[in-house]
C-alpha cells in the first residue's frame, strides 16, 4: 500500500506511520513537510492513503489547505488536526476529502477510519454530514462565520482582528478601514473583552488557534 504522510513535525509523521504499522499492512511510505512539498512528491503517483497533519493552527499546512482540491492530494485524503476544528472539517467534507480527525481520537478509531478511507469510504462527524448545504465553501469564510458565532464578534471587530493578526499597527488599521485611531482602540478593547485576552498579542494567538488568517 502506498501512503503519503505530510506534516511539518517529524514526530507527528512518525506517529501516523506507527499507527499504520499496527494495521499489519505492508506500506510504502513517502513523506513531505508541507502541502506544497506534498504536491510535488505526489506528482502523477497514486496513493492508497494520504495523511495531512495540519500542525499548529494558523501556521504551516492550515494556510495551504485550499490548494488541495485542485492538486493530486484530493483523493483518499485524511486531515489530522491538533484540535477539533469544525470549520476545517466542514470545508473538507464539502470539497470531497475523505476524513477529518483530531489527534485526541483513540488509536483504534483512527485505524478504523484509515481502513474506511482505504476502501473508498468517508468519515466525518454527524454534525458535518447533516449540515445544511450553502454557498460557504470558502475556508476563510467558514472560519470567520464560526468565530463570529462562537464569540459574537461584530463584523467590524472581525475586520480589525484580521488586521491585528496581519501584524498591522493601530494607525495603519485606521487608515485601511477609514476610521479614527480612537475608534480602533475601542474595537480592540471590545475584542480583548470578548476573547478574554489580556492584550493584543494574546488576542492574535487566540485568533491563530481558530485559524483566522
Amino acid at each position: 500500500m502506498h501512503v503519503l504522510v505530510i506534516g511539518q513535525s517529524e514526530i507527528c509523521r512518525m506517529g501516523m506511520k506507527s499507527i499504520l504499522q499496527h494495521m499489519a499492512i505492508d506500506c510504502n511510505f513517502k513523506e513531505a513537510e508541507t502541502i506544497d512539498d506534498g504536491i510535488v512528491v505526489s506528482g502523477n503517483h497514486y496513493f492508497d492513503l494520504i495523511i495531512i497533519h495540519l500542525g499548529i493552527s494558523g501556521n504551516g499546512n492550515v494556510g495551504k489547505l485550499e490548494k488541495i482540491p485542485m492538486s493530486n492530494l484530493n483523493r483518499n485524503t485524511v486531515l489530522v488536526s491538533n484540535a477539533n476544528n469544525y470549520p476545517v472539517e466542514l470545508w473538507a467534507y464539502r470539497v470531497g476529502l475523505s476524513a477529518f480527525i483530531s489527534e485526541q481520537t483513540k488509536k483504534e478509531i483512527i485505524i478504523a477510519i484509515f481502513q474506511i478511507v482505504i476502501k473508498g469510504g468517508r468519515y466525518f462527524t454527524p454534525k458535518t454530514v447533516t449540515s445544511k448545504p450553502d454557498d460557504s465553501y470558502n475556508l476563510k469564510t467558514l472560519q470567520a462565520i464560526a468565530l463570529k458565532r462562537q464569540y459574537n464578534l461584530t463584523k467590524r471587530q472581525l475586520e480589525v482582528l484580521k488586521l491585528l493578526v496581519d501584524g498591522k499597527a493601530n494607525k495603519i488599521i485606521a487608515q485601511e478601514l477609514g476610521i479614527s485611531d480612537g475608534t480602533i482602540k475601542l474595537h480592540i478593547s471590545g475584542i480583548l473583552n470578548t476573547l478574554n485576552a489580556k492584550n493584543r498579542t494574546q488576542a492574535v494567538i487566540i485568533a491563530n488557534r481558530l485559524n483566522i488568517m
